[in-house]
């Protein structure tokens, strides 16, 4: 060890043992830091010190996000280091003269932080809590202490501590258990989340007293475990003795029979106040199906009603002349594309297609079978939306999505995973899906439904015509009312961005969707709810992207005109 950093770490000590004996004075005030504020004595020791400031004159902003060049810059005031903004790093993001540069320099040449990436430190991005449970290990390694307390009860007692980085396991097993750091609230740890400014008062506040402080003596726990009505495990967590477990599982759910509905109505046995090891079980109540005599069903099939290639099914509507113009017109004009569209009444059952047989590559939307099969094996208890899913190099994909910036190894649940993939379409959430559900079984799934073209036999997306697509979306909507996995579902459908048929028929109507495309198609399907609810899908294969989308909604607004012509005819009849 150099003399400058032995005189560094004689400074240092001196300067944390005089915080021991220091209370906070009147030389600072903020007007949004009271006193009984859970953090108003860390923050007054902090900035009366100099180690922390105020975001003006009169503020400290306690809830605001700390940032990774706010908080190196801490690090170095508390080690009193030599710091030269005008130093430059290897950082591209880190220039010469701001208020962080020295801090920067000083702290990843010691070893105690390091960049986000080689050649950048980001000194802008917020610091997560893992993030500084990391660095602050870190830093009492460079000061000698000893930071190899690693029990693993008191990081148990976090309900999300699966979502804790392995990076960041053992600096957060030794946060916790020195009481440097806490759970937001009282069972989460929020590794992700921001640190804020009042955190960060605190947490160093508390590192000062480090070598005083003791380990926390870690409590007496008991394991809970929540388990369905067939016993198949939902969701389990450690208790600290004497306190109340929290379920944090999907809603239970029993599959109906012929008979008999089921509605969760809940647990076998409380555990409010656990005292041992417990098992409880989801408990259910039945109500009686009524089944309505089967009617005979009557078809007229008609093909080329409407136009060359255009087929009704189940009906003998016939649509108006301006519209069938206009419709043909408009398949005609189609600028060199393949164009497919099926259109189911989701009541009637009548259809309206054109090449509706033909293949298309699916590109994203091939994301709703697959999210369907996903909910549907959670309902039968061979998988759970709360499982922990490890996000690996073999999920990469560097197209649509977030979860493809994440760090290899990083682990989420099925549900947030499953969630991305249909809300922004998140291509490597997709890959994930694939691997941990398996293909086989959902190909047999998706052909139970009369889904001919399975695919992962040979490749993750493939080709299914729009008519199979239109199977699976009339799934899909039955599902919605036949259990609480299948209202989820449908909730994020509603909600998935990318929604080309609601634009295309100007935001008029609720859309449950699924859309996708590549430069081999262009293509949007789901549930609209119109004056009748009825599937549409609309497949296409372009040269290229240009006006696509609006190809795509001006065929989706003839449709809806369709829908609507037929609405009208229904009620008349």
């Amino acid at each position: 060890m150099t003399v400058k950093r032995i005189l560094s770490h004689l400074l240092c000590t001196l300067i944390i043992a005089s915080a021991f004996v220091y209370t906070a004075s009147a030389q600072k005030t903020y007007s949004d830091v009271k006193y009984g504020d859970w953090y108003y004595q860390s923050v007054y020791d902090m900035t009366n010190k100099g180690y922390m400031k105020g975001t003006s004159d009169t503020a400290f902003s306690p809830k605001a996000p700390m940032t990774r060049g706010m908080f190196v810059t801490v690090i170095a005031a508390i080690a009193n280091a030599e710091t030269d903004n005008e130093k430059t790093g290897d950082f591209y993001d880190v220039a010469r003269g701001k208020y962080y540069t020295g801090a920067v320099v000083w702290a990843t040449e010691n070893g105690i932080i390091s960049g986000t990436s080689k050649n950048y430190f980001s000194p802008d991005s917020y610091i997560t809590r893992e993030q500084c449970a990391v660095i602050l290990r870190s830093f009492g390694l460079w000061l000698n202490y000893d930071v190899t307390y690693e029990d693993e009860t008191l990081l148990s007692l976090c309900y999300d501590n699966a979502c804790v980085g392995k990076y960041a396991l053992e600096a957060v097993r030794w946060a916790l258990n020195y009481g440097l750091m806490s759970n937001r609230g009282d069972m989460d740890f929020c590794p992700k989340s921001s640190l804020t400014r009042a955190e960060c008062a605190v947490i160093l506040s508390n590192f000062l007293k480090y070598e005083e402080t003791p380990p926390i003596v870690p409590p007496k726990t008991h394991t809970v475990r929540f388990v369905n009505h067939d016993n198949s495990l939902l969701y389990s967590c450690i208790v600290e003795d004497g306190k109340s477990a929290k379920y944090r599982g999907v809603t239970p759910t029993k599959t109906a029979d012929y008979y008999y509905t089921y509605t969760f109505g809940g647990w076998s046995a409380p555990f409010d106040k656990v005292t041992t090891d417990l098992t409880v079980k989801a408990q259910f109540t039945a109500a009686q199906v009524y089944h309505e005599p089967p009617k005979p069903q009557e078809i007229d099939i008609r093909n080329d009603k409407f136009g060359p290639g255009i087929t009704v099914n189940n009906s003998t509507f016939q649509m108006s002349p301006s519209l069938c113009a206009r419709l043909n017109s408009a398949l005609a004009g189609s600028n060199g594309r393949t164009v497919g569209f099926y259109v189911v009444d989701l009541q009637s059952k009548m259809t309206l297609g054109y090449n509706a047989t033909t293949e298309f590559w699916t590109a994203c939307t091939v994301k709703a079978g697959m999210a369907l099969y996903a909910y549907k094996k959670c309902e039968w208890g061979a998988a759970s939306l709360s499982d922990i899913w490890t996000y690996q190099k073999r999920h990469y994909c560097d197209r649509s999505g977030t979860i493809q910036y994440s760090a290899f190894g990083t682990r989420y649940t099925a549900e947030y995973v499953l969630y991305n993939m249909i809300h922004i379409s998140d291509n490597a959430a997709y890959y994930m899906a694939q691997d941990y559900l398996g293909y086989q079984g959902y190909n047999a799934y998706i052909k139970s439904l009369g889904v001919k073209h399975t695919h992962w036999s040979y490749n993750s997306w493939g080709y299914l015509t729009p008519q199979e697509l239109g199977l699976i979306w009339q799934e899909i909507y039955n599902y919605r009312t036949q259990s609480w996995y299948g209202a989820k579902l449908f909730d994020i459908f509603l909600n998935a961005k990318y929604n080309f048929i609601k634009q295309g028929l100007y935001n008029r109507y609720d859309v449950a969707h699924k859309s996708g495309w590549n430069d081999k198609s262009y293509n949007d399907a789901g549930v609209v709810f119109g004056k009748r609810p009825y599937v549409m899908v609309i497949m296409t294969t372009p040269g290229n992207l240009n006006g696509n989308e609006a190809y795509l909604g001006s065929i989706a607004r003839l449709l809806n005109e369709y829908m609507d012509e037929y609405s009208a005819w229904i009620v008349n009849q």
